[in-house]
């Protein structure tokens, strides 16, 4: 079998692929191609983080139509014992829908404001690594470059472009800011970077006010137990 020309091939085809890759791996564990899979990594975080808020909005349409049949599902019952499971099954719904409130919410508040804002104080942290030529940031009140910025200063800056961004550019017309250091305008990349985030969490801000509003209008519209299935006798009066 050693003779047949199929296992010479696959011998061949085999050491092949054996040199090839300890040919290419310096290349795929270098800085470069390490810093390609950060930059992969991050825009994969950030459609995953669209994809389930996506989602999570999309369950609000099922809670409308919940309560839109809840509504005007009839006849209703006029037995006590009848008219207490109904109540009691409206209550479970009522408590369902809030806990896909909190459930939509928390999945906002991580998708779109906590994860992002974790990857840009961590591109601030190691930013000297990612861009050893860059210079990222600069001073507030004089514009002097920073060339290390401690920890607070960092968590200071990246509150400081969450609310710019995320109050679409309120702070920036009154000239309120956070902390000591700014983006530097001439480094591009990081500049790009930032702008990118705020149109992140801006978008999200959008998104959250109006799944609140949408929300309150929901629970607003959700009767109570008693104003749906009201006693027989309290029914008779009205």
């Amino acid at each position: 079998m050693e003779d047949s020309s199929i296992y010479r091939d696959f011998n061949w085809a085999a050491d092949h692929a054996v040199r090839q890759y300890h040919a290419a791996l310096p290349y795929l564990v270098s800085d470069g191609a390490i810093r390609l899979y950060i930059l992969f990594a991050a825009f994969s975080v950030l459609a995953l983080s669209v994809w389930l808020s996506y989602r999570s909005m999309s369950k609000l349409k099922g809670i409308e139509e919940d309560v839109f049949a809840i509504k005007r599902r009839g006849p209703k019952p006029t037995k006590p014992a009848s008219i207490d499971a109904a109540r009691d099954r409206l209550n479970a719904f009522r408590k369902v829908m809030w806990r896909a409130y909190f459930l939509t919410l928390l999945v906002f508040v991580i998708s779109g404001f906590l994860i992002p804002s974790t990857g840009l104080y961590l591109s601030g942290v190691y930013y000297k690594w990612l861009d050893p030529m860059g210079a990222p940031f600069v001073s507030l009140h004089g514009g002097d470059v920073v060339t290390s910025p401690h920890d607070a200063e960092l968590a200071l800056f990246v509150v400081n472009q969450l609310t710019h961004g995320a109050l679409m550019d309120f702070l920036e017309v009154f000239h309120v800011d956070f902390g000591a250091i700014a983006n530097n305008p001439e480094n591009y990349l990081f500049s790009f970077a930032v702008l990118t985030y705020r149109s992140f969490v801006g978008t999200f801000a959008f998104a959250l006010l109006f799944f609140l509003r949408r929300a309150i209008v929901i629970a607003w519209q959700m009767p109570t137990a008693e104003e749906l299935y009201p006693t027989p006798d309290k029914a008779a009066a009205t």
